[in-house]
């Protein structure tokens, strides 16, 4: 086994002479056989390397237990162990995360920290191939493209991952051979935790009833697509290149871009998104499609997307920016834009959103200024409270009829300097509640309605 990780690594030149390395040890059997491994290969490579344990103070005296087992391992071999505590729990409620994603933010945020103060230049994790099948079941039921589908590569930037030539079973098999301990984290059986549920039920399944050697093929082909998508990051930023120029405040994607094969376009566009957005998240294969269709639209025609972004189509492309777009008048409005957490609570300056969802088991729907239910059935796009960009519409008829926000303004007769501190509930351009006023037609609860999405806004000048 030894040999096969040490074949493994030089494959992916993983480790080199002179490496300091910051090993993730939590005391369970992956990141125990990863220590060892380590340990061993010292006599063949000559680097250094340190542990990281984060508790993350969920499971009490079993936690503590672990991090005792931790550093007692470190002293016997002699090893620097760095002990992080962080509270996980109120960080993912301070945060309005999951668990597991606190716990994931919180650990890889440890090893920078240590790896700058211990000047490592490397982070080893334990992750085997049974993480690897279980990632890429993951995103794929959760909706991902070929990088998701990659799942964890043996070594992006900094961080190696010199287990993943092994299954989870030949790692427990080692350890028992070896006649080396370790701990088992008791919530490892707790299928609140999404991924506990393909471990426990998805992938038995899988190698028992289909093949023996499930785990294997999805790695080999995880490690395929792997190979696809470097191949396409680097068609990506020759065509970026190629294609797209900053113009001013904009990015602009070049009408030359539209006669490149679709799957380059999308890849190009969807780098345009992240750097005018700063982020990854939120960003949709309907709104590459959506961008995409620009291509074929008038000019003028533009799309309105999450983190108020803006897409235009010019004479000569597509155009990406924000949203502080001057009006006629010369004016700035000051634009702003929040996603709403369904069910939940978000603060938006000073007013909070309450939103929860409800079966439908209302006789009457309540007449009320600032909480409205609203059809939820109908409701497929990312909500957001934002004030009013070009473009808005809001459908004011059964028949599907639009108004423009504007037109909806000035009927109402809302003084211009107003009308930009008016609250709208979006999804995409089109208003759903211009609060204060009327909800759209399209999504008034009816008699079919089965989930109501019930929104309050308390705060600022509010008052129901």
């Amino acid at each position: 086994m030894q040999k096969r990780v040490l074949d493994f690594i030089r494959q992916h030149h993983m480790i080199s002479d002179g490496d300091r390395i910051v090993a993730g040890v939590s005391g369970g059997a992956d990141s125990v056989c990863l220590f060892y491994i380590l340990c061993r290969l010292q006599e063949q490579i000559p680097f250094t390397f340190a542990v990281v344990h984060v508790n993350h103070m969920l499971r009490g005296e079993e936690a503590e237990a672990d991090e005792r087992f931790v550093q007692d391992l470190c002293q016997r071999h002699e090893i620097t162990c760095r002990v992080f505590r962080e509270d996980v729990a109120g960080i993912a409620g301070r945060e309005k995360m999951s668990l597991e994603e606190a716990g994931r933010r919180v650990r890889y945020e440890a090893f920078e920290r240590f790896s700058s103060e211990w000047g490592a230049n490397k982070t080893a994790l334990a992750h085997h191939q049974n993480d690897c099948a279980e990632t890429m079941l993951y995103h794929l039921a959760r909706g991902t493209g070929i990088r998701g589908l990659c799942s964890l590569r043996p070594v992006r930037n900094s961080v190696i991952r010199p287990l993943l030539c092994m299954n989870r079973a030949e790692i427990e098999q080692y350890l028992k051979e070896e006649k080396i301990e370790y701990r088992t984290d008791s919530t490892n059986m707790d299928e609140e935790y999404t991924r506990n549920k393909i471990r426990h039920r998805v992938m038995p399944y899988l190698t028992e009833e289909i093949n023996p050697r499930t785990v294997e093929h999805m790695a080999a082909a995880a490690q395929s697509l792997e190979e696809v998508q470097d191949y396409l990051d680097e068609m990506t930023e020759m065509l970026m290149e190629k294609y797209v120029q900053k113009s001013g405040d904009s990015l602009l994607a070049d009408n030359q871009l539209a006669h490149e094969p679709l799957l380059l376009q999308k890849c190009v566009l969807q780098k345009c998104l992240e750097q005018s957005a700063g982020t990854k998240k939120d960003f949709t294969r309907v709104h590459l499609d959506e961008i995409c269709a620009l291509f074929t639209r008038e000019t003028g025609k533009c799309l309105h997307l999450p983190y108020s972004l803006v897409v235009t189509r010019t004479y000569r492309g597509l155009a990406f920016r924000g949203a502080d777009i001057r009006e006629q008048s010369g004016t700035l409005p000051v634009f702003f834009s929040s996603r709403l957490m369904i069910p939940g609570e978000t603060q938006i300056k000073t007013w909070t959103v309450q939103c929860e969802i409800l079966r439908n088991s209302m006789q009457r729907i309540p007449q009320k200024t600032y909480t409205k239910w609203l059809d939820y059935d109908r409701i497929k796009d990312t909500l957001v409270i934002r004030t009013r960009l070009p473009g808005d519409y809001i459908r004011i008829n059964e028949e599907g009829g639009r108004k423009k926000i504007k037109d909806y303004f000035i009927d109402l007769k809302i003084p211009r300097e107003e009308r930009d501190k008016i609250l709208l509930l979006a999804a995409g351009s089109e208003v759903l509640w211009v609060v204060g006023h009327r909800i759209s037609q399209a999504c008034m609860v009816r008699d079919t309605t089965e989930c109501i999405l019930r929104i309050q806004i308390k705060g600022g000048n509010i008052h129901e």
